[in-house]
């Protein structure tokens, strides 16, 4: 398999945090709920913990006004197993370092619209998710070593570091 940049995330979310991917895995469609809700609530609730579970559950996409709830879990129902867990990792990774707000709206949005095709076109969501959390990694690296060293790093610099 050829060594893509998403292929390299998962290697490196497997050697970094292969406990929270087993934890992920063994808690199943549970863990993967709780992720979804944490982004919702970021995303729509402006990170109010308190909102709603019922609120939560019934916000709809802004461009297709379909249930983001609805739609996000069908797309994971569709990966396959091995996935899931990284798929749901990824969710995590983007509650935890995206500050822009928009952005998560946008990703909630592309997968809601990926979801109304084909299980195929679903399952790019995956990509597209992992692509988003790798790159959200990738500048967190390259700032905590540009901090360390105290210069800018380029993202190739960065991404060879965490590969090796």
């Amino acid at each position: 398999m050829a060594d893509t940049m998403l292929l390299r995330h998962i290697r490196a979310v497997t050697a970094k945090h292969g406990a929270e991917v087993d934890a992920i895995r063994a808690s199943g469609k549970k863990a993967f709920e709780s992720a979804l809700e944490a982004v919702l609530i970021k995303a729509y609730f402006q990170g109010n913990t308190a909102a709603d579970k019922k609120k939560i559950r019934k916000q709809k996409d802004l461009l297709s006004k379909h249930r983001i709830w609805d739609k996000v879990t069908q797309v994971y129902n569709t990966l396959e197993g091995w996935k899931k867990p990284y798929f749901v990792h990824a969710w995590l990774t983007i509650v935890e370092h995206e500050k822009d707000v928009g952005a998560i709206v946008s990703k909630l949005s592309e997968v809601v619209d990926h979801s109304l095709h084909c299980p195929h076109v679903q399952v790019k969501s995956f990509q597209l998710v992992l692509s988003h959390c790798s790159r959200l990694v990738l500048a967190q690296d390259g700032e905590e070593q540009a901090g360390k060293k105290g210069q800018k790093v380029s993202a190739s610099e960065c991404h060879a570091s965490s590969a090796t």
